[in-house]
């Protein structure tokens, strides 16, 4: 039975989706997707414990699924944060969403979570795709749903350009799929010409590019900040916390799994990513900066927060791969506990304009003190998860003897500062800001804070007792 816990996630998963997104009657949809992302939390956990237990490297679960330490570590956190996050959401998902397509936003959401899952654990190069594609759908789907800020521009933007995206990635799969004659992704390596090495290349590029378009990488992140700040803020943090770590994850497996560090690097792909890497963490702070709405500064941290991902990619060697899945982690924590920290502001102030939420820190403390700790976090404040990434981000970089990833990432965390510590501190001091503010006067009830507390406490704990993690070896099957 926990053998194959992972499978009958997927299946539980896709079920319930089905049976939310066809009934026409009234029911508690945010009940029956909360529990079932806790069900397949406890799953995926039982799973790990007995995989670690036994001290397996990989276990086949079917022909073409596979489980891994890595992969059920993934999967519970994504599991776990979603059901955080729908318990929050449950609370005022009627403050965006019309009441009759309730029942279809949390379906989607269940099912959006259902190609996540089996991308992590399938070992077919043609799934994997397929759920891909579905995942791009499915979060088009959930964009398109009637709430009170859509833009419609926007949506159209997204799609067209991950489509193309999809296009490319497409064509590379294919590519390596006609040079190696197989699907896995983990013999891939076996059975490369590496006398081919510009068809390679070429088929690497694709990919890269094809994830990229999803995964906003630089350039080709356009189509996220105006939809990020224009969705319902729980259906960001669902996007950006969760659904466009995807990308990233996909590409390590092509890169790691399928053609190994030596040729990922000397196919030269590894310094093309660092450069993209630092040029999105660069670009989205710079841009975060000049932002006047804090969710559309948010959409720009997310870029620059992924661009620490493709930068520890990039560099390729044992502490980037880590970090890299380190960071997927402490980002899918953080992003989350700041956008439903920004959610409950919205809610209580109806504004989202950093200059209107001058003083709210006296009107609504603990929401602020939430946002202030995830905010630190992506500073770079010791202790936090975005210190712990950057700092072995830094000694990864090191190691490679490289300079320049050292200072971009010192410039990058100035820009975090420029932009989060504003917010903090006209929030909490100043006479002209406080002046007129009463005291917890928009704070949210208790229990409707539990999971943001929840997060925010996770959060710090992933970052004080990252040597738990960095203690374990959860991504050996790479090498």
């Amino acid at each position: 039975m926990i053998r194959y816990g992972p499978l009958l996630c997927i299946i539980i998963l896709m079920i319930s989706a089905a049976l939310l997104m066809l009934t026409r009657r009234e029911v508690k949809a945010h009940l029956v997707s909360g529990f079932v992302f806790l069900i397949c939390a406890v799953m995926t956990a039982a799973a790990y414990f007995e995989f670690h237990g036994l001290g397996y490297e990989q276990r086949f679960l079917y022909h073409f699924f596979s489980e891994t330490s890595l992969s059920l570590i993934l999967s519970f956190a994504f599991f776990s944060v979603n059901f955080l996050i729908i318990w929050f959401s449950s609370y005022a998902i009627d403050k965006y969403i019309e009441k009759t397509e309730v029942n279809l936003y949390f379906g989607m959401v269940l099912m959006l979570n259902a190609f996540v899952t089996t991308i992590l654990f399938s070992d077919d190069m043609r799934i994997i795709y397929v759920a891909y594609v579905f995942v791009i759908l499915m979060s088009y789907k959930l964009i398109k749903i009637k709430n009170k800020v859509a833009v419609p521009y926007e949506k159209t933007k997204y799609i067209v350009l991950n489509l193309f995206g999809l296009l490319l990635l497409a064509s590379g799969l294919v590519m390596f799929y006609k040079l190696t004659g197989i699907a896995s992704i983990r013999q891939m390596r076996h059975y490369l010409d590496y006398s081919q090495v510009n068809y390679m290349t070429l088929s690497l590029t694709l990919c890269v590019i094809g994830l990229g378009v999803g995964g906003a990488l630089f350039p080709f992140y356009s189509w996220l900040p105006d939809l990020y700040a224009s969705t319902p803020a729980p259906l960001s943090a669902q996007l950006s916390s969760v659904t466009i770590k995807v990308a990233p994850i996909i590409m390590m497996r092509i890169a790691y799994e399928g053609l190994g560090l030596i040729w990922f690097s000397n196919l030269k792909m590894d310094l093309v990513l660092i450069i993209l890497g630092i040029l999105s963490m660069l670009s989205g702070s710079a841009f975060a900066i000049l932002q006047r709405d804090i969710k559309k500064m948010l959409a720009y941290s997310t870029i620059a927060q992924l661009g620490y991902i493709y930068l520890a990619i990039g560099l390729s060697n044992y502490w980037g791969i880590r970090i890299a899945i380190y960071q997927i982690l402490a980002h899918l924590l953080t992003k989350s506990a700041v956008y439903l920290s920004v959610s409950s502001l919205y809610e209580q102030t109806g504004t989202t304009e950093i200059d209107e939420l001058r003083g709210v820190g006296r009107e609504m403390p603990a929401t602020l003190c939430c946002f202030s700790l995830g905010a630190l976090s992506m500073v770079g404040i010791p202790l936090l998860p975005g210190f712990i990434t950057k700092w072995y981000l830094s000694l990864s970089a090191i190691a490679n003897g490289m300079v320049l990833p050292v200072v971009v990432i010192l410039i990058s965390s100035i820009f975090n500062a420029a932009y989060y510590l504003p917010i903090i501190i006209n929030g909490f001091y100043g006479k002209g800001n406080l002046s007129g503010k009463v005291a917890f006067s928009k704070a949210k009830p208790l229990g409707e804070m539990i999971p943001l507390m929840i997060l925010v406490t996770a959060m710090v704990l992933f970052g004080v007792f990252s040597n738990v993690y960095f203690s374990h070896n959860p991504v050996g099957y790479f090498y």
